[in-house]
């Protein structure tokens, strides 16, 4: 939002934790904070962000009353978060806002019969992630934990590529419906690029979203049993300290 727009609304802090679901991330719901509230919008507090024009869900808490609305993202700020305009708010969530923005007095609450249907996403063309090709997810791992990407890719049961760069170089991890199936970084594939990858402090990633399934170089029954095995062998392979 640009000076001219925040003008136009009152905004206040307001500190509440939110949950963040899009059609561009295509995952489990990300976890924020919301710092900063108004009629308009919200400004959200994530390592996570979605490039501008991204479409989202957002849900949170104002005064103890469940606010759900459909919002864009119109600017961010890496490492930070992204300010995200309302383009769907049901007017007893509106006005739920208002009392804390204007002081004005909390609405009753709207009979069970007539709760609204949040409805879906509204579909977008363009750039940014709901398009073709576009990374779906993206972030710092100076600030964002490699694991934790790996977590929201299994949960999503998303198929595409983790790129990650790591000393200057693009490295790759695969995934078909949220299970790592390969890897590569440099002339390395399978379990021996995946090691280092994950052995490694990587710079920054991006997830790519892929229509096809990737081929099997890494064989296992699941991310977490294939994760805990290449504990055990670095253990193992760790030398021994002296008594």
């Amino acid at each position: 939002m640009r000076s001219k727009e925040r003008r136009e609304f009152v905004r206040v802090n307001y500190l509440c934790e939110c949950q963040v679901e899009s059609e561009g991330l295509r995952t489990a719901a990300l976890d924020g904070r919301i710092n900063d509230l108004s009629l308009d919008g919200v400004f959200i507090d994530s390592m996570l962000w979605l490039p501008i024009g991204s479409t989202l869900k957002v849900k949170f808490k104002v005064q103890d009353r469940q606010i759900r609305a459909i919002g864009e993202v119109k600017y961010f700020i890496p490492n930070v978060g992204m300010g995200v305009q309302f383009v769907d708010l049901a007017q007893y969530e509106r006005e739920v806002i208002e009392s804390v923005v204007q002081g004005t007095p909390l609405p009753a609450l709207p009979p069970p019969t007539g709760q609204r249907a949040t409805g879906s996403l509204i579909p977008r063309s363009g750039t940014g992630p709901l398009t073709p090709g576009g990374p779906v997810m993206s972030g710092d791992l100076a600030v964002v934990n490699l694991f934790d990407v790996l977590h929201m890719i299994e949960s999503g049961g998303l198929t595409g590529c983790l790129s990650v760069l790591k000393n200057e170089m693009l490295c790759e991890i695969h995934f078909n419906d949220g299970a790592i199936v390969g890897a590569s970084e440099g002339s390395s594939i399978g379990m021996t690029a995946l090691n280092r990858i994950l052995g490694g402090q990587g710079q920054a990633f991006e997830f790519h979203e892929s229509p096809e399934p990737f081929a099997e170089t890494i064989k296992s029954s699941g991310n977490t049993s294939l994760l805990l095995e290449m504990m055990i062998h670095k253990d193992e392979e760790a030398p021994a300290r002296p008594a």
